[in-house]
């Protein structure tokens, strides 16, 4: 077995290095996954399954950090692991729409966006888009800055 160089639990390891059947098995995508974001998905599911609830993909630019994002949490919805996306991002991918756009190319489902701005804290519209994300069937997606 693989030394992770970090204590880690015989369960994570196990979850990390146990051959499983393919999550990818019935997922439609947007576009074809590349063998980067398939092997970082796929390590992402088994680290989720070992009990850790957050996790975040680490790419260089332009390497498909969002398409990646989505297509997991897509995987963790279908599994009723997951209920929601919460996004943090630099108030210039906000203001640039750069999750808006990802979300309406790579999502293949129905979503409902709510963007909160720190610069707009003091208003309360926000607060009330938020509510509104819960009371879908759709995925509730959370931009934040």
């Amino acid at each position: 077995m693989l030394n992770l160089g970090i204590p880690c639990s015989p369960s994570l390891k196990a979850a990390l290095f146990s051959p499983k059947k393919s999550i990818f098995e019935g997922i439609e995508t947007a576009l074809p996954l590349y063998d980067h974001q398939r092997k970082a998905i796929e390590k992402c599911l088994k680290v989720f399954d070992s009990g850790v609830n957050g996790f975040g993909y680490l790419f260089e630019m332009s390497l498909g950090k969002s398409f990646a994002t989505i297509t997991t949490v897509r995987i963790l919805r279908n599994q009723g692991k997951v209920n929601f996306l919460v996004v943090i991002c630099p108030k210039t991918l906000i203001d640039g729409r750069t999750w808006h756009d990802e979300l309406a190319k790579h999502c293949l489902e129905p979503y409902k966006l709510c963007v909160w701005d720190s610069s707009k804290a003091k208003s309360n519209k926000w607060q009330i888009e938020f509510d509104r994300l819960f009371v879908t069937s759709d995925l509730p997606v959370f931009i934040v800055n």
